[in-house]
């Protein structure tokens, strides 16, 4: 709160334990499957919705395109 005063912000150890159910067991586990499948899905092609016909490509890919063509109804300045 006032700058210059020293604080004790020591964690600590063991860290205290929480009551159950624990929501997330294995939290740096849960962070490495979060981030394959997002690297999988910004690198890849794939479906978002395949009856409708939608679907998701790397955003470079989707980039280049934009640039190339344009952006349908866009305003012109």
């Amino acid at each position: 709160m006032y700058p210059r005063t020293a604080s004790d912000h020591r964690l600590q150890r063991p860290v205290p334990s929480f009551p159950a159910p624990r929501l997330q067991v294995y939290p740096q586990q849960d962070l490495a499957r979060f981030l394959r499948q997002e690297h999988e899905r910004l690198d890849h092609v794939g479906w978002v919705d395949r009856a409708r016909g939608i679907a998701h490509i790397p955003i470079d890919d989707a980039m280049r395109q934009v640039a190339h063509d344009g952006i349908p109804d866009w305003p012109a300045r």
